[in-house]
């Protein structure tokens, strides 16, 4: 997967000239929103498969800038403070080495994730489904025959998977659109392509521990 980096450069000292003087903290309203992603699971998750989780999250939302910090919630467990926290809750056995052979998927689709809603406000609280991710990369339309590739596959449906539902909890809207990680229901070519934020979907994760980060992202 390609992504693109933007290296912000301080120098530290001019050439022929006394060193600078050392930076302080950034202002509130250029620091980059901390968001704390509380991990539950229903088994213990193979070390693997949480690691390129997170890896593969932190770069779809690296263009927001985002500060993401990721706690497993386990008993007396106090998260940190951060600007927003989202609780995502792994339904399953979560892992890309596990056996695809479940049963056959019901009409309509298979419910990968989702996200809680009470009194119509969406409530930073999201489940994934990693069974159901299973039984569709077992689906025998998406003709994979290599299982060599299907833990890369798992890996990439469980990424897009978790950004989708962050996308609900960070923005607090319960809409989908035409869009790399708001669409519904996730199609199999968009397991072979890269996520791309649109610009309007960047700039309203950026707000989100501001003042105006209540203000949803609007897809034209």
């Amino acid at each position: 997967m390609t992504t693109r980096i933007l290296l912000f450069l301080l120098l530290s000292f001019l050439p022929g000239g006394a060193p600078a003087a050392p930076a302080g903290p950034l202002p509130l309203e250029l620091r980059p929103p901390t968001v704390g992603v509380m991990l539950k699971f229903d088994r213990q998750p193979a070390p693997a498969f949480l690691k390129q989780l997170q890896k593969d999250v932190a770069a779809i939302l690296r263009p927001t800038g985002l500060d993401l910090h990721w706690e497993m919630v386990g008993a007396g467990h106090h998260p940190g403070a951060y600007d927003r926290v989202v609780v995502l809750e792994m339904r399953g056995y979560c892992s890309g080495l596990r056996s695809l052979n479940g049963e056959p998927p019901p009409e309509g689709g298979l419910p990968l994730g989702w996200t809680l809603i009470n009194n119509g406000e969406v409530i930073p609280y999201a489940i994934v489904d990693c069974d159901q991710m299973a039984r569709a990369l077992a689906q025998p339309q998406l003709r994979i025959q290599s299982r060599q590739l299907l833990p890369s596959l798992y890996s990439r449906l469980a990424s897009r998977v978790v950004a989708h539902e962050l996308m609900h909890t960070l923005l607090r809207s319960a809409d989908h659109h035409d869009s790399d990680c708001t669409r519904s229901p996730l199609r199999a070519v968009d397991l072979t392509r890269e996520v791309r934020l649109r610009p309007n979907e960047v700039a309203a994760l950026r707000e989100i521990g501001r003042p105006s980060g209540t203000a949803l992202a609007h897809v034209p």
